[in-house]
């Protein structure tokens, strides 16, 4: 309705413009219009908006552009600020979160409780060093119960008891699809460890995709 209900000349054709001029292709503006199409009826938010993502260094040929753009008009600033600001207290220094923020805005859409939780079982429980966060900043868009914590108990399971051939390092047993993640890791206790295969299973309650809590 949003849409239906604005004007074309005075706003849905000038964002239009404004998002060629900056290079955005119109198969992603067409994907914006599906996906954020409040903002098409803002055609000086979108300014706003656009200058702001271009100070954070965001490229304008960058796959992650319109999830930025959409992240940054849906959060408000002050909560924008405070989320950096939890993500500097684990140690990171500005120019690290604008650079976590280029690879990874979603980030930005997380409460404060699920950055915190997530932050703190990454390098506090599971030894996972900044420097790896911030390669793989995925890692903080999975869900803490579903995804790093049962994944992370069937590791410290298959090293424990010597089950792995190699050490693997987090993300090479985080960022696998579940079906992947099963084959290469899970396999290993179906037959002999039910308990602890079990235990898996029950945690993750068959849900094996992403989720980017609120």
């Amino acid at each position: 309705m949003f849409i239906l209900t604005s004007s074309l000349a005075r706003n849905i054709e000038p964002s239009i413009s404004l998002l060629r001029e900056h290079g955005i292709s119109d198969e992603r503006i067409a994907h914006m219009v599906v996906t954020m199409p409040g903002n098409f009826g803002r055609i000086d938010k979108l300014k706003e908006v656009i200058k702001y993502i271009e100070e954070l260094g965001v490229p304008r040929d960058s796959g992650v552009y319109t999830y930025a753009l959409h992240v940054v008009v849906n959060v408000s600033r002050s909560k924008f600020d405070a989320t950096s600001v939890t993500l500097m207290s684990f140690g990171w220094s500005q120019s690290d979160i604008n650079a976590l923020f280029r690879k990874c805005p979603n980030i930005w859409s997380l409460s404060k409780k699920n950055i915190c939780d997530k932050m703190t079982f990454l390098t506090k429980e599971a030894g996972c060093e900044l420097t790896c966060i911030s390669h793989y900043p995925k890692l903080l868009k999975y869900s803490l119960e579903k995804r790093l914590r049962p994944r992370y108990e069937v590791l410290k399971f298959l090293n424990r008891n010597k089950l792995l051939d190699r050490e693997h390092n987090l993300p090479s047993v985080m960022l696998p699809n579940e079906e992947k993640f099963r084959k290469k890791f899970l396999f290993l206790l179906k037959e002999k460890f039910i308990a602890q295969y079990d235990s898996y299973v029950v945690a993750v309650q068959g849900k094996h995709h992403v989720v980017a809590e609120n």
